[in-house]
């Protein structure tokens, strides 16, 4: 179990980068980002993540019980491995880390057609290890943290240790997962939220929070400080989106 964690942190930390490195491209220019989310925008980002119920994705160390309808004996609960793949009966390894339960439902209904007579099945999970989120930059302690009930942003920065005096709390990046190949990315004035003037962000499961320490400005130093240094070079990722230049960027 230990394994998995550490290969859910790197994947976490994977995505991360790569997200930022995405953002700065996408920009052209590292100081290009997005204003800060006014007060009706961060009421509206809230009210649409408390209605997205079904863009779980399932990640590394999951347990999940993939049921059978009319046949018992294929009934099974397994773990998602270091690798994001799991193992069934019948048809072996399957990937399941970066797909919903319902992706994942649909695409063993399929295996098991072509050996089964109208397969029904079902994939529920038993266990989740991905209720985190991602810390980074200028806090205490950048890392993991559990999201246990309502988590915003700065519970988040708060339990990562609390901001260190070097952080630009005016222009923390979220990078969130939508259900789509692609995130989205947003700014929020921590000032504003601390002195009561905007609401904060209530986060969610993949969501990154990074706490700049001054307007992003020259990309090399952020790619040897965070990639060259903590990233293998044969490290392969296993993200539930895909990263590119046109990352959405969003107000």
């Amino acid at each position: 179990m230990n394994r998995m964690m550490i290969a859910l942190q790197k994947n976490i930390l994977s995505i991360f980068i790569l997200s930022m490195l995405a953002i700065m491209t996408a920009a052209g220019c590292a100081t290009q980002v997005a204003p800060p989310l006014e007060t009706s925008e961060v009421v509206a980002l809230n009210n649409q993540s408390v209605s997205m119920t079904d863009s779980y994705v399932l990640g590394v160390g999951d347990l999940i019980a993939v049921k059978f309808f009319y046949n018992d004996k294929l009934n099974e609960e397994v773990t998602i491995r270091p690798d994001g793949k799991i193992s069934l009966q019948l048809v072996g390894d399957v990937q399941a880390a970066g797909l919903t339960p319902l992706q994942l439902e649909e695409q063993l209904t399929a295996k098991y057609s072509r050996i089964i007579k109208s397969p029904e099945l079902g994939v529920i999970v038993k266990e989740f290890t991905a209720e985190r989120v991602y810390v980074g930059g200028e806090v205490a302690r950048p890392g993991l943290i559990s999201k246990v009930g309502m988590l915003r942003i700065l519970d988040a920065v708060l339990q990562s240790g609390g901001a260190l005096d070097t952080a630009k709390l005016n222009s923390v990046i979220l990078i969130r997962y939508n259900g789509s190949n692609k995130p989205d990315v947003y700014t929020l004035d921590l000032n504003r939220v601390i002195k009561g003037e905007t609401p904060d962000i209530v986060l969610r499961p993949y969501d990154i929070v990074y706490v700049p320490k001054t307007t992003i400005a020259k990309v090399d130093v952020f790619v040897s400080q965070y990639l060259h240094k903590l990233l293998p070079s044969n490290f392969v990722f296993s993200l539930p989106y895909n990263l590119n230049p046109d990352v959405k960027v969003t107000r």
